[in-house]
């Protein structure tokens, strides 16, 4: 297997289950240590176990501003360099026009 994110860092947001985690063990696959976040304890510490050593994970929900802006200090407990974000977890509000919601 290549080894193309040996000694890369991942920030992977939303990445508990779905695209997020296929992305994580592709990325560990290929050499690389992810860190996942996810909104609940319960769900970061499945995942991160089922990613084994090259994973950890940070309790985060993408929907709260609060948890978003406490992000980069939790991050910077497990390293000094993210050499890759996948933003996979968000929160947004559409509008249609016209409609007044």
């Amino acid at each position: 297997m290549m080894q193309r994110f040996k000694d890369k860092v991942a920030l992977i947001t939303g990445g508990t289950n779905g695209m997020g985690f296929a992305t994580a063990q592709q990325f560990i696959n290929e050499g690389g240590r992810v860190i996942i976040t996810g909104r609940s304890a319960e769900t970061v510490n499945k995942a991160v176990q089922q990613l084994g050593a090259n994973a950890s994970g940070i309790v985060s929900n993408a929907g709260k501003m609060a948890d978003v802006m406490q992000l980069q200090y939790k991050v910077k407990e497990y390293t000094a360099v993210v050499d890759v974000l996948f933003v996979n977890a968000g929160y947004g509000r559409f509008w249609l026009r016209g409609t007044g919601r």
